[in-house]
């Protein structure tokens, strides 16, 4: 028995905060990582810097780029240098919903020690800034800047604190956002996996369900006709074979599955003789145009054997392809007995395997884009005739090398000239 391959094994993403991050280790990834992190406190210090600049031009003063630039700027020094500490506290005790309340203690102290260290150091950047510019001199810059810091050192604490809580902020903000994109990806990666593996089992059942019937009709022919029960036979193993070749394929070129059908057709002939007349009717630009892997053999199979089989006089075949407005319309018609009376136009859930098929990948791969319909066919001027007509219409998009009609169906047109 056929197994279906596993979906590939997605990443996990439903790791918490305080989850480790998988990062790479290359020593280029931590130099991007440090260009980034001064990237990012840098520009909150040029915020900090237009602030200042535009104080000294509200007063009507020169900017004093000292002060509004440099002394600003070994303000956030200490920041950057201390990004490894902030960054550990952020993911290794997150915040939030679950996560335990001793990581509330754990930020409090993080963010008073942090405080302790970056205030003091901050201070003796500029403090030496200061001096090498010219802005106090030794003797009584020491005692000026000491008076200084003391009133200035509970306001530098505590505006620390709240730009503690500005990073955190921030920085669960866009972790929460990183980790929601993920989940969307891997969300929508498993349903394409899904998908997938839905579509192929819906091959795998119509390829047993074909070669049933396919079968039957060679065991019917044994008893009567043995040598046609053989040429059946050869060209079931034929078109075995081409269903092999594609059954990786969830779209095929609509001419590759009209020579498919060239295929199959074949073996009904035989099986029929001279009551199955086919016509064939597609554009170049519908034989351009890819549909799902044999979308055209549930629908013609189910023309044959409830149409053409069911009614005596029922001998003609129609499949057509056609590009319209954007979409591409398949069409099989058969003139057999009709449909049965109270049958809508939607085939209903348990129609058949055929029919069910058929839906089940429509809605699958195009969703609300594509309609399965069955119609009672009309003549030009809009009589109804005898025979049901099966309409498929999907999204029209081409793939592959174009072919032109005469490439697709001159086999097929062989078969019929040479059919007694």
């Amino acid at each position: 028995m056929t197994s279906l391959p596993n979906p590939t094994t997605l990443p996990s993403v439903t790791s918490t905060f305080g989850e480790s991050d998988n990062r790479s280790h290359h020593p280029g990834s931590w130099v991007w990582a440090v260009l980034r992190w001064v990237g990012i406190w840098g520009a909150a210090c040029l915020i900090f810097v237009s602030q200042n600049a535009l104080r000294y031009i509200m007063r009507d003063q020169p900017v004093d780029w000292f002060n509004a630039f440099w002394v600003e700027a070994l303000y956030w020094v200490p920041w950057l240098a201390l990004t490894p500490v902030l960054l550990w506290t952020a993911r290794s005790k997150p915040l939030g919903s679950g996560a335990p309340r001793s990581n509330i203690a754990w930020h409090v102290g993080v963010m008073v020690a942090l405080s302790l260290v970056q205030v003091p150091a901050a201070d003796a950047l500029q403090y030496y800034a200061g001096f090498y510019h010219g802005a106090f001199t030794a003797a009584d810059g020491y005692g000026r800047v000491i008076e200084v810091y003391r009133r200035s050192f509970p306001a530098l604490v505590i505006t620390a604190w709240w730009k503690y809580w500005v990073f955190m902020g921030l920085y669960y903000a866009f972790d929460y956002h990183r980790r929601f994109r993920e989940r969307e990806v891997a969300t929508a990666q498993l349903e394409t996996q899904l998908a997938t593996a839905h579509l192929q089992a819906l091959r795998m059942q119509l390829h047993p369900h074909f070669l049933f019937n396919a079968l039957h009709s060679a065991a019917m022919l044994t008893m009567i006709d043995p040598e046609a029960a053989h040429r059946v036979l050869v060209q079931l193993s034929a078109l075995l074979r081409t269903t092999l070749d594609r059954s990786a394929a969830a779209e095929v070129a609509l001419s590759e599955e009209i020579d498919f059908m060239d295929r199959y057709l074949a073996i009904e002939q035989i099986r029929f003789q001279d009551r199955l007349r086919v016509d064939i009717r597609a554009d170049d630009d519908a034989l351009s145009a890819v549909v799902p892997n044999l979308i055209l053999q549930p629908l013609v199979e189910n023309a044959v054997r409830h149409g053409i089989a069911r009614r005596s006089d029922a001998r003609c075949l129609t499949i057509r392809g056609a590009r319209q407005n954007g979409s591409l319309v398949l069409e099989v018609e058969d003139d057999g007995p009709g449909l049965p009376a109270g049958w809508t136009h939607t085939p209903p859930d348990g129609s058949g395997v055929g029919l069910a098929n058929v839906r089940s990948r429509l809605e699958r791969m195009y969703g609300e884009e594509a309609r399965l319909e069955l119609l009672a066919p009309a003549d030009e001027e809009g009589h109804p005739r005898p025979g049901v007509l099966a309409r498929v219409t999907i999204p029209y998009r081409t793939g592959g090398r174009s072919i032109r009609r005469g490439d697709t169906v001159s086999r097929l047109e062989r078969a019929h000239a040479s059919a007694p």
